[in-house]
C-alpha cells in the first residue's frame, strides 16, 4: 500500500510541475521490478519522465549471491526479467531516455575481465541484456557498488561493435536472441535451465575471436 501511494503521490508531483513549466525534463531512479507493484502503475509516472536510470539493472544491485536478475516470477508478475525487459524496449520506443546501471559485488578495475573469469561471465550478462533493450538513447554502466563518479572502468568486451539491430528481441531455441548487422546477442533468463543454442556454420565468432556454431 505504501508503495501504491508514492507511485501515485510522486506521479501527481510530476504532473503539477510540469504544468508550471512544460520545458522541465525530470530523470527518474526507478528499478521497474515488479517485486514492488504492478507495472500499470508506471505508466502515470512515465507520462512524465525523460530520462530512466535503473540502479537495479540485470545484475540485481550487485547483491552478493543473487546479482542476475532472473525469469524467476515476482509478487505482480510471472517473469521479473521478462517485465522489466518488456517495459525498457516499450518506454524507449515511445521516446524516453534509459541509463542501465550494471553494478557487481565486488570492486571493478579497468580490463579486469581479461583475467577474472567471474567478471568476465557477469559483464557478459549485463553487456548481452544491454544489447537486447538497445534503443537510440540507451546508457551502460560496469561497476562495483557504488563506484560511482570516477572514470568508466573500461573492458575490452564493451568495444564490440555489433552495428545496427535488425529486429526487435524474440525468442530463439529457448533463450532471447536480437540480430545485428554485424552480430547477435543471446540471452537466457532462466535459473535454473541451460541452453544450447546452434548457429549458421562459419557465420559467428564469439567475443574474442573464437569461431563458434554452438553455444550453450
Amino acid at each position: 500500500q505504501w508503495a501504491t501511494a508514492q507511485v501515485r503521490a510522486l506521479g501527481a508531483f510530476l504532473r503539477l510541475s510540469r504544468a508550471v513549466d512544460p520545458e522541465t525534463q525530470f530523470a527518474f531512479n526507478a528499478n521497474f521490478d515488479c517485486t514492488y507493484v504492478p507495472e500499470s502503475l508506471w505508466v502515470l509516472l512515465l507520462r512524465y519522465v525523460d530520462t530512466v536510470v535503473d540502479e537495479q539493472g540485470y545484475t540485481n544491485w550487485g547483491e552478493g549471491g543473487i546479482n542476475w536478475l532472473t525469469s524467476s516470477p515476482g509478487p505482480y508478475c510471472m517473469n521479473r526479467w521478462l517485465s522489466k525487459t518488456k517495459i525498457f524496449i516499450h518506454m524507449q520506443k515511445v521516446g524516453k531516455r534509459l541509463v542501465l546501471i550494471n553494478a557487481e559485488p565486488y570492486s571493478v578495475q579497468p580490463y579486469m575481465t581479461d583475467m577474472d573469469p567471474t567478471a568476465r561471465a557477469d559483464l557478459e550478462w549485463a553487456l548481452a541484456n544491454y544489447f537486447l533493450v538497445k534503443y537510440s538513447h540507451t546508457y551502460f554502466w560496469f561497476g562495483g557498488p557504488q563506484q560511482y563518479g570516477y572514470p568508466v572502468f573500461q573492458q575490452r568486451e564493451e568495444m564490440v561493435d555489433l552495428g545496427r539491430p535488425l529486429a526487435d528481441m524474440r525468442p530463439s531455441q529457448g533463450v532471447y536472441a536480437r540480430p545485428f548487422t554485424r552480430g547477435m546477442a543471446l540471452v537466457n533468463p532462466s535459473p535454473v535451465k541451460s541452453f544450447t543454442v546452434t548457429l549458421p556454420r562459419y557465420k559467428y565468432k564469439d567475443l574474442y575471436g573464437q569461431a563458434v556454431n554452438r553455444v550453450t
